[in-house]
């Protein structure tokens, strides 16, 4: 089986989302990269890891992020462009995984107070995921995907994206979270062994 690869990044130069694929697009001027050339910029969060550059013409890539964070409705753009659903290929199942969900906060009234919370919304995941729930709810049960999304609730609301030191705290939640949500793992587990026929 062979699989199709696609992650966001960032044309620094002009702060515009690109797509990089493993894969030839119809649509889009390959940049020749390599998988680990595309791991590294779209993890290139700014202040933790430089931007980097290749390419013919070399260009710069960075964070991903700034466009995407929760990239799920590319996920679908990119398989609806490879597999066209009118000729009754539909995606089977979704899967996204969150990095821990967010604590509730006012906006606030002070400079400081509101930069934090425009880097909240600009890096917010879980708004995208239930938008996006929302968006297939009504869809024809035979073209709907089934939709899973994992994501930590409790415990790992400050841990920021520079605290590497907390894994034992990472570990310890996302343990406590996959115990009470053993169901819909089992749901999620046995459809995905169900679609590649294992």
């Amino acid at each position: 089986m062979s699989w199709n690869r696609v992650v966001c990044s960032t044309h620094t130069s002009i702060n515009k989302p690109v797509r990089l694929r493993s894969y030839h697009s119809n649509w889009e001027p390959s940049t020749h990269c390599e998988i680990w050339q595309a791991a590294r910029a779209t993890s290139a969060a700014p202040l933790y890891f430089d931007p980097i550059r290749f390419g013919f013409p070399p260009l710069t890539y960075g964070d991903g992020g700034f466009h995407y964070n929760n990239p799920v409705r590319i996920a679908v753009d990119e398989s609806n462009r490879i597999w066209d659903p009118s000729k009754d290929r539909h995606i089977g199942c979704i899967l996204s995984i969150g990095t821990g969900k967010p604590p509730l906060r006012a906006v606030g009234d002070r400079g400081h107070e509101i930069l934090l919370s425009l880097k909240e919304v600009v890096t917010d995941t879980e708004q995208t995921a239930e938008e996006f729930a929302a968006e297939i709810e009504d869809m024809d049960p035979m073209k709907k995907p089934n939709y899973f999304r994992f994501n930590v609730e409790q415990g790992l609301e400050e841990v920021g994206l520079e605290e590497w030191d907390h894994f034992e705290r990472l570990a310890a939640g996302t343990s406590a979270y996959l115990r009470s949500h053993r169901k819909e793992i089992e749901d999620c587990a046995d459809i995905l062994l169900r679609l590649t026929g294992t």
